[in-house]
């Protein structure tokens, strides 16, 4: 099982990171690695606890959503029509990392989650692609559903989905801009 877990924590952590040297573009490169940063935090930070899911607040788990929320925000820029958003992007994205340490897990998911809105408010302002709501299904719901069976039931089983579907996401968002670049 070890060795089963420690294959699709690599694969979280080299999806994004290839997407990030396929894209065009410095805003989209940087996100894409702040995806494969924050799997690689995540990975380290199973290290600590023996590759046993803890429910717990680290280093490394703060890295993890810090790292998150910056490509949420830097993917918004992306595709952001307007140099209007950088300002509060990079306030919300700073309060988000600011809030992990200070206010907890659930302060930082929370101001995680108002990046996640406003990143797919742009993406379909600009692609309109139905396919962005691959990126929700893998990306939100079905990683959200396993992680609330991993500590539901504490059975690492469920870790074994929750990176495929975030890779799944990811790739969903390629497609969009794939799509986009072939039709443009």
């Amino acid at each position: 099982m070890l060795i089963t877990l420690v294959v699709v924590h690599l694969q979280a952590v080299l999806v994004p990171l290839l997407m990030a040297m396929r894209c065009r573009g410095w805003w989209f490169k940087s996100g894409f690695a702040c995806f494969s940063m924050a799997s690689l935090a995540e990975m380290v930070d199973h290290t600590t606890t023996d590759w046993v899911y803890v429910n717990h607040n680290s280093f490394f788990n703060g890295v993890f959503y810090g790292s998150l929320a910056t490509g949420l925000a830097l993917l918004t820029t992306a595709v952001s029509r307007s140099d209007r958003w950088r300002l509060p992007l990079l306030l919300i994205t700073t309060a988000a990392l600011a809030a992990y340490p200070l206010a907890g897990k659930p302060v930082a998911i929370s101001l995680q989650s108002l990046l996640l809105v406003l990143m797919l408010c742009q993406w379909w302002r600009r692609f309109a692609d139905p396919r962005l709501w691959l990126y929700v299904l893998f990306g939100v719901a079905l990683t959200t559903v396993m992680g609330i069976l991993l500590v539901g039931s504490g059975d690492p089983i469920w870790h074994l989905f929750i990176g495929p579907c975030g890779s799944l996401s990811v790739i969903s968002l390629g497609w969009v801009m794939r799509r986009s670049s072939m039709t443009s």
